[in-house]
């Protein structure tokens, strides 16, 4: 079984660091978190050798449409070639998959509570904030909570 807490308020120190945290596109091109800035966003944090997150993103679409019109993001923490079978072998075609370009570790600190633990979702404000995280399975009703809490 998976831990799970859920961990509201994040501190205005730590948003000013997440600011530098820089991921690639799953098909090469960078990305950093200032392109989601100007409205809520969603991240779902996840390796190809977690079974639970594995399950989450079987459910992505449904995921996405929660979230809707906020953009929700995949985060692969592991190399491309693994993350990328991974989604083509369970047909997840995710509109945005970045790539950590830190370590899996370290990408979890940065951004949920400590100890590092998968499946992570954070939410994002319209200033890049962290809003909201979960350890555990991400279901649709706290994703529709999210959108409307973290403007």
């Amino acid at each position: 079984m998976f831990a799970m807490a859920l961990v509201l308020g994040a501190s205005c120190a730590r948003a000013a660091s997440l600011s530098e945290v820089r991921f690639r596109a799953l098909d090469g091109g960078p990305r950093g978190l200032a392109a989601l800035k100007g409205k809520p966003a969603v991240l779902v944090f996840w390796r190809s050798d977690c079974a639970p997150c594995l399950i989450e993103l079987r459910g992505l679409a449904g995921l996405q449409a929660a979230a809707a019109p906020a953009p929700l993001v995949t985060v692969a923490l592991e190399e491309p070639a693994p993350a990328a079978q991974a989604l083509r072998k369970m047909g997840v075609v995710p509109e945005r998959a970045w790539l950590s370009r830190r370590d899996a570790r370290q990408t979890l600190l940065a951004f949920g509570p400590a100890p590092a633990r998968l499946p992570l979702s954070v939410a994002l404000d319209s200033r890049g904030a962290v809003c909201a995280q979960h350890v555990g399975l991400l279901g649709t009703d706290r994703v529709r909570q999210w959108v409307k809490q973290c403007r």
